[in-house]
This record gives C-alpha cells, sequence and structure tokens, in this order.
C-alpha cells in the first residue's frame, strides 16, 4: 500500500481514489529507481495504442502509462535492469514480450498530421 500521491489533486480522474492505493512492485533495487510514465493516450489515438499498465508517480497523474503499445512498439517505462526487478516484474515483462510479438508486422499507425515518421 502507497499514500496517494500528491499531484493526484490535479487531476479529476482521482477525485474517487482511496488515500492509500494498492500497488505492485515491479523494481525491487532497495533504492529509489526512477523510471518513466508517459502522458495518457488521447481520446482520439490511433486503434493499435493500448494501455498495459499506469504507475504510480509522484509528479503526474493516475492515468500516466508506465507500459503502453501502439503497433509493433513496446514501451515499457521501468528502469532497472533484471537483476534488480522483482520476481512479479520480471514474470510481467516476459509477458509483455510475448504479448507484443503478436504485433511483429505491424507498425504503429501515423494519424493524418500527427507529424509521426
Amino acid at each position: 500500500m502507497r499514500d496517494k500521491p500528491q499531484s493526484y489533486l490535479n487531476y479529476p480522474s482521482a477525485a474517487n481514489l482511496p488515500d492509500k492505493l494498492k500497488v505492485w512492485r515491479v523494481q525491487d533495487s532497495g533504492k529509489a529507481m526512477y523510471g518513466v510514465v508517459s502522458e495518457p493516450f488521447a481520446k482520439d489515438a490511433p486503434a493499435d495504442c493500448e494501455v498495459l499498465t499506469t504507475g504510480l508517480s509522484l509528479h503526474k497523474g493516475p492515468e500516466h502509462i508506465a507500459v503502453g503499445r501502439q503497433g509493433n512498439f513496446l514501451f515499457w517505462g521501468f528502469n532497472s535492469p533484471p537483476s534488480q526487478m522483482t520476481d512479479a516484474g520480471k514474470a510481467f515483462y516476459l509477458n509483455c514480450l510475448v504479448y507484443i510479438a503478436k504485433f511483429k508486422d505491424k507498425p504503429p499507425i501515423d494519424r493524418a498530421g500527427s507529424g509521426a515518421h
């Protein structure tokens, strides 16, 4: 259990969250190991965008993405090497690799005007 981050107060989607959040650890390095969370997908994002899990962030909101997929691209926001991952984190990482393999021939869809290449 972790305290709800103060930054969540800035997000309407966190209004009904409890003060204590149930979380599972992916990294277990014995020290603070920070990762990267990404902005939530826009409501008009291409159909090949998928959130696999959000992440607890002390500076962002509850819908920010820690692990996501767009086409055959996997965004893995955690930064610990496997030697510093929990057993659950290692299993999740392997499951993500198996899952993303299904999309190997499906490059990300680019929306018209998005500027992505």
